[in-house]
């Protein structure tokens, strides 16, 4: 069995390894800054469109987002 995917930590780590702030990663997706805050918190799950929102941001797929080391 696969382990899960903590959606939370993988946001946090691909963004601070791109160098950006939680308020430039918020503005380009169109989101609060406390709205994005809450996934990086694991407070609330992005959606799928969230996700290829992201993905598109950081130039991969959803998949290559997901899977992120």
């Amino acid at each position: 069995m696969e382990p899960d995917i903590d959606i939370a930590v993988l946001l946090r780590k691909i963004r601070t390894r791109h160098g950006y702030s939680l308020e430039s990663v918020a503005t380009a997706l169109g989101k609060s800054t406390e709205g994005y805050r809450k996934y990086e918190a694991g407070k609330t799950d992005p959606t799928f469109n969230t996700l290829k929102q992201l993905a598109g941001f950081y130039g991969v797929s959803v998949l290559q987002l997901l899977a992120f080391d």
